[in-house]
């Protein structure tokens, strides 16, 4: 063979180390909102907010309705809760879940009724009763001046 010899040669062994990626949580609201914007946008009103209020421990999720009447109001409420706890419940530290929305004729801010149930008893509440979920919730028709066991209208 013709060249120069090896004899003495060491090779290098280069070794290339990769930073592992470590990524960040993901917050499980931002996670969820496009889930629950399209189920409020598609069969419960129109969708205007989700987020965590930390000086009053609760997740508010906020959305309005057009002329569905009382009851129909109160079971979205009590569906929207379900389904966005079921979605972030084991990712988030909170106390309560509270529902706003407008009035139930269509009128109103948003933020004028509200319906609010402690964690402990939402998870407590068999296979999304409405009647169940109703008995653990208090509610307000003035955007949280005054608090009942049940919702009445003060126009």
């Amino acid at each position: 063979m013709w060249g120069p010899s090896l004899e003495g040669f060491v090779e290098e062994v280069t070794e290339i180390k990769l930073d592992k990626k470590i990524a960040a949580p993901v917050d499980p609201l931002i996670e969820a909102l496009p889930r629950v914007r399209r189920l409020v946008n598609e069969d419960l009103g129109k969708f205007y907010g989700l987020n965590i209020d930390s000086d009053l421990r609760l997740l508010r999720i906020r959305f309005r309705v057009g002329n569905i009447g009382l009851d129909r109001l109160v079971a979205r409420q009590c569906k929207l809760a379900y389904a966005v706890w079921d979605w972030v419940g084991d990712n988030i530290d909170v106390d309560a879940v509270r529902v706003e929305s407008n009035l139930p004729d269509g009128n109103g801010t948003v933020g004028r009724i509200i319906a609010e149930i402690p964690v402990e008893n939402l998870n407590q509440v068999a296979d999304g009763s409405v009647e169940e979920w109703i008995n653990f919730s208090r509610f307000s028709s003035d955007e949280g001046k005054n608090w009942s066991k049940q919702l009445s209208l003060n126009e």
